[in-house]
């Protein structure tokens, strides 16, 4: 460490040293070029205060300029100013130690180092003044142009910060390579007494004891220092009168079996610690009937009963009510549950997620149930849910007026005659009186319609499942949007599969997830519109629905801008949007995307042929409908 520790001193003072130099040549430089302008000008004035300037930085002593016959011209220091140097001395030397003095010289021969009068250490770089054309030949100047230097500029700066910082750590080397010395010592000191003078010392003194006839000390441990288990068998051997004239023993090493033993009992504290310890719900089952096992402590969290009240219970009577029927034959048929609705104390419902493995328990095949409670997650996602329908709604305002306008129409021109009429006192004849009370009555029950169709579709909708038919959610989402389209001049066009089977999922959230995507595909269409100015290019959304094996499909078309590939596996995640700041959330399509997996299908989107992008929602067709 010492060897290490020299070298390492002296490779960082050579690095400190070389970076301090290349840092003064280029501030020397920049002094240089900085006075460049104002020299060009016999400016004295401004030279003066550049110099006076740099020269309040921290650690720069002295910046003095040079001219060919070592007469100081600029200081910063007044009292130097038009002072004589001894051409010989420390700084001129460099170039002026031959005749003539030298023109060109190495970074290394410029630069200086020599104490101060306080004793810290100075560093001092010489850059000679090269003589440029502007100045032989502009007319405010008088140098030759045969004059290859003109002069040079000394600038020192204190080594005292950086001499500091290398004694402090040259001390904090030798504090270390001593601790760790001390250290290393006393680990030695102490491994030689504990293991070796205190077991030899041991072993010496338990010999003594058996050699003088005392047995009462326990040697247990082999020669290689390993602790030794023996069963021990003793018999007296007697002559033929009966005296005990021997005695025959008969030793057995049964360590490896008590090693197993001490294994085996570590295992199952580690099993129950982990069993116990873990923070969701975990049951043993019996196969057949289900009936509880064993359970962890972490069920009175959730379920708010201790696990001494379960033992012994039904699994299946944790369930809903509504869902005890089919419970069992669910759980014998998948390994994983989602949103399983089970009831907790006081008939409080929860949801569950439910992982199913078969296990061994005490010899005895079982099934370990993993519980894991998403109530609060799921309140959080129907509040996202809402949040997004509420937004969904907002941009369907307008639509909705319009739909709502011309009923209202309708009415105002009937109420309109018949207040005309009566106003006059003349008879309505009832041919009249009938059609026009039917179109009030129509309008009245349409309007009526798209009210209810709004509130219900408002509605905060509960997460359960249930079989329903995709052709008629998204007739259903289409009859609350088709104004939207009818106003902006956005035709559809329809492909749907009348025997398409029915699927699992919510009728509520699904209608929302296709209202998203016709919003999203009437942007797209209309921000295509407007980017290209093209009125050939078709604005249409085309519906369609299919069956293939076991799925089926819904896809929702446009011909918009469509999605670059680059972004299509980002398109879903939460906050990721295409479009300008304060025209999306972000939200919309990962919203989709839980609504559409919560119900075991998936969504993706592909390139649509004419142009623009498909939305395409795949579905398990239910058993009982294939």
């Amino acid at each position: 460490l010492s060897i290490w520790g020299f070298f390492n001193f002296r490779y960082l003072q050579k690095k400190m040293a070389d970076n301090i130099t290349t840092g003064t040549q280029r501030l020397s430089n920049t002094i240089r070029l900085g006075t460049h302008y104002a020299m060009m000008l016999n400016s004295r004035d401004d030279i003066k205060q550049i110099i006076s300037n740099i020269s309040k930085q921290h650690n720069i002593v002295n910046i003095r300029i040079y001219n060919k016959q070592g007469e100081i011209k600029f200081s910063n220091k007044d009292e130097e100013v038009d002072t004589v140097t001894n051409i010989k001395n420390e700084a001129c030397f460099i170039c002026h130690r031959s005749d003539p003095p030298i023109e060109r010289v190495t970074l290394a021969e410029t630069v200086r180092i020599f104490r101060s009068e306080k004793g810290y250490r100075l560093m001092g770089v010489i850059s000679p003044v090269y003589n440029e054309p502007g100045c032989s030949t502009d007319a405010c100047h008088v140098h030759p142009a045969d004059n290859k230097v003109l002069g040079a500029i000394d600038l020192v700066v204190s080594l005292k910060d950086e001499d500091l910082e290398l004694s402090r750590y040259e001390r904090n080397l030798v504090l270390l390579a001593v601790f760790i010395f001390l250290a290393t010592s006393a680990m030695i000191l102490f491994f030689n007494y504990h293991f070796v003078k205190f077991p030899i010392k041991k072993l010496i003194n338990d010999t003594r004891r058996i050699e003088k006839g005392d047995y009462s000390t326990k040697v247990g441990v082999d020669k290689d220092g390993s602790v030794k288990h023996w069963i021990v068998r003793t018999a007296p051997i007697r002559d033929e009168t009966g005296e005990i004239v021997a005695a025959m023993e008969m030793n057995l090493d049964i360590s490896e079996r008590k090693q197993l033993e001490e294994k085996l009992e570590l295992s199952e504290k580690k099993y129950h610690a982990i069993f116990n310890n873990i923070p969701n719900p975990v049951f043993v089952l019996e196969i057949q009937s289900l009936k509880i096992v064993d359970c962890n402590q972490s069920v009175r969290a959730v379920y708010g009963t201790g696990r001494e009240q379960l033992i012994g219970t039904c699994f299946i009577d944790l369930s809903h009510p509504d869902e005890r029927e089919t419970m069992a034959f669910r759980m014998a048929t998948t390994a994983v549950l989602n949103q399983v609705r089970h009831v907790g104390v006081d008939n409080r419902q929860l949801y569950v997620d439910i992982r199913i493995s078969p296990s061994e328990y005490t010899g005895k095949q079982v099934l370990l149930v993993t519980i894991s409670d998403v109530t609060k997650r799921l309140e959080v996602e129907q509040q996202l849910i809402h949040a997004s329908k509420m937004a969904t709604l907002g941009e369907m305002a307008t639509g909705v007026a319009h739909e709502l306008n011309q009923p209202l129409s309708v009415i105002k021109t009937a109420s309109n005659f018949f207040m005309r009429k009566v106003k006059k006192k003349e008879p309505i004849r009832d041919e009249i009186l009938m059609t026009m009370s039917g179109e009030i009555d129509s309008h009245v029950e349409r309007a009526t319609k798209i009210i209810n169709h709004m509130r219900e579709f408002g509605r905060k909708s509960d997460p359960n499942l249930e079989p329903v038919f995709l052709n008629e959610v998204l007739e259903k989402a289409f009859e609350i949007f088709s104004q939207q389209l009818k106003v902006r001049g956005i035709d559809v066009k329809w492909d749907m599969d009348p025997d398409l089977p029915m699927v699992l999922g919510n009728s509520s959230r699904l209608e929302q997830v296709l209202i998203n995507l016709l919003i999203n595909a009437r942007d797209a269409i209309e921000e295509r519109a407007a980017q290209t100015m093209d009125t050939t290019i078709p604005r249409l959304i085309t519906l369609l629905t299919t069956r293939k094996a076991k799925i089926a499909t819904l896809s929702v078309c446009d011909t918009g801008n469509g999605v670059p590939k680059p972004i299509r596996s980002k398109i879903f995640e939460p906050f990721f949007t295409t479009k300008k700041v304060g025209d999306g959330t972000g939200l919309g399509l990962s919203i989709s995307y839980s609504i559409v997996k919560e119900g075991g299908g998936s969504i993706n989107v592909t390139e649509n042929p004419m142009g623009g992008a498909c939305f395409n929602l795949y579905f398990p067709i239910m058993e009982e409908s294939l």
